[in-house]
């Protein structure tokens, strides 16, 4: 690699920089700032992501200038970390999103089965008022088998009738209750 007045400019700053003179960082921020500025944008699509991402790199590289070894190294350096930053932040955003758009889906799941115990409700609300139009003993089937969740035989045995006529009441009762549910819709 041929190097320019200006690589050798940087190899300059960077010892400045790791001799501790902080004007030597705030120059080489602004020598590279906008360098990185465009590649970091390149990488996230958005000037908000990119000044974030561009925060991040130069704390690294503050933190870490110390531990490069050869100055002359310094643009592939910096520019590794840039990339390795981009990619952290890219990742974190489509993390992000992926944890946003299940929440949004467990929102909206939430509201249909909320949407869906509302409907129940009514249905039952009005099976309930249906029911208490009926006479007693078509009443007393339908709320046991339905109401009480009692089954065929428990019905049976409580009112002492055989299976096949509960059975058969459920059947004339459920029809009679559908028209009396209709009428009122």
């Amino acid at each position: 690699m041929k190097r320019t007045t200006e690589h050798i400019y940087d190899e300059l700053l960077v010892l400045r920089c790791q001799s501790g003179e902080a004007d030597a960082i705030k120059e080489l921020i602004s020598r590279w700032r906008l360098r990185l500025a465009r590649y970091v944008f390149r990488k996230t699509g958005n000037s908000d992501d990119t000044a974030d991402v561009m925060q991040e790199i130069w704390v690294s590289v503050v933190k870490k200038l110390n531990s490069l070894d050869d100055p002359a190294a310094f643009g592939q350096w910096i520019f590794r970390i840039a990339s390795a930053r981009s990619v952290d932040w890219v990742r974190s955003k489509q993390r992000d999103r992926t944890l946003l758009k299940a929440s949004v889906e467990e929102v909206s799941s939430l509201n249909s089965e909320v949407s869906g115990q509302a409907i129940r409700q009514k249905q039952i609300e009005r099976l309930k008022k249906g029911i208490t139009e009926l006479p007693p003993d078509q009443r007393t089937i339908l709320t046991m088998f339905y109401l009480e969740e009692c089954s065929v035989s428990e019905v049976a045995a409580t009112l002492n009738i055989p299976d096949g006529t509960v059975k058969s009441r459920l059947f004339q009762d459920r029809n009679q209750l559908r028209k009396l549910i209709d009428r009122s819709i």
